[in-house]
């Protein structure tokens, strides 16, 4: 059973973690761009009682208009990797906004800078860094990164030429 407290405003669910009982979905528009449509990508939070019931209790406007991919719960932050709006066929259609940290504890968002690409798939915790793959083809470029949250910064990385898919995972 879903309660609705805030409103799915497509229903369409690009990425989901949870940690406890707290759940994270990652919401986007898929008309964004189309007719009288201006977006809506969404960071919301749900808490799941006892007998399954989940409850939305909050939701925070991102600051972008691409759409995550992957979400990565962190202390006291949620971090998520982006890819462009309409997905990535390789012909220039658009660019990821990178990697958006969202503060817990004040509700704010911040994008990680000096990143090899803003076309991201995929979040994985190595240690108490993480690591992201890079969506080639385009603007991008197929590789890996790996960013500190304690540095809000990339401190590692490369390129990987000559590859069988411009996807890493």
């Amino acid at each position: 059973m879903i309660e609705s407290k805030i409103q799915l405003n497509s229903g369409a669910v690009s990425a989901l973690a949870g940690s406890g009982t707290t759940l994270y979905a990652a919401t986007y528009d898929p008309t964004a761009g189309f007719g009288a449509s201006t977006g809506g990508n969404a960071l919301l939070v749900g808490s799941v009682a006892s007998n399954g019931t989940l409850t939305w209790t909050d939701g925070h406007t991102m600051p972008s208009s691409s759409r995550v991919n992957a979400i990565a719960i962190g202390n006291q932050a949620v971090h998520a990797s982006t890819f462009p709006r309409q997905g990535f066929s390789g012909n220039g259609g658009g660019q990821g906004s990178g990697l958006l940290t969202l503060d817990l504890v004040n509700g704010t968002w911040s994008t990680a800078s000096n990143g090899l690409s803003d076309d991201m798939d995929g979040l994985a915790w190595y240690g108490n860094t993480l690591v992201t793959g890079l969506i080639g083809g385009g603007t991008g470029v197929s590789g890996i990164q790996i960013y500190d949250p304690t540095t809000d910064a990339f401190v590692d990385g490369g390129v990987l030429g000559g590859l069988p898919s411009n996807t890493i995972y």
